[in-house]
């Protein structure tokens, strides 16, 4: 678990181009064969899916509306590694 206070992403901490705290959940876990030769694993990250920005102000602030870039969902996977 991670969690921002208030982020700003301009320089100037600009009012409307700031975001609230958040917090995000990731996990993994994952189980070896004996001998390690084999790996499996389930992750996961932002597994609450918040809805969150990752930058804001950029270019489009010179012209008066800036972009906002949002943060990835939720996303999940399996992993299998095999060790030779």
């Amino acid at each position: 678990m991670t969690y921002k206070s208030q982020v700003f992403f301009e320089e100037e901490n600009q009012p409307g181009i700031e975001q609230e705290g958040y917090g995000l959940l990731n996990m993994r876990a994952g189980y070896y064969t004996a001998g390690k030769k084999w790996e499996f694993a389930l992750y996961g990250s932002n597994l609450l899916d918040e809805q969150y920005l990752i930058d804001a102000g950029n270019t489009g602030l010179a012209f008066g509306t800036p972009t906002f870039i949002a943060g990835p969902p939720r996303f999940f996977g399996l992993q299998v590694t095999g060790r030779f």
